[in-house]
């Protein structure tokens, strides 16, 4: 296994912060809220990851 590229790195970041949303949702009984802000979060680090893609 290589080195990864930018949009492989930002894409793992993007389910990684989906699943910690995740389980901070069910943590707080509150799994909506959780899903959104992991979305959130994910997308904003697939942009900051994925600026420097050639």
């Amino acid at each position: 296994m290589g080195k990864k590229n930018n949009s492989e790195r930002s894409g793992l970041a993007f389910v990684g912060f989906l699943m910690m949303g995740l389980g901070v949702g069910i943590l707080y009984n509150q799994v909506a809220v959780g899903v959104l802000i992991g979305l959130g979060l994910g997308f904003i680090s697939m942009a900051i990851l994925g600026t420097n893609d050639k």
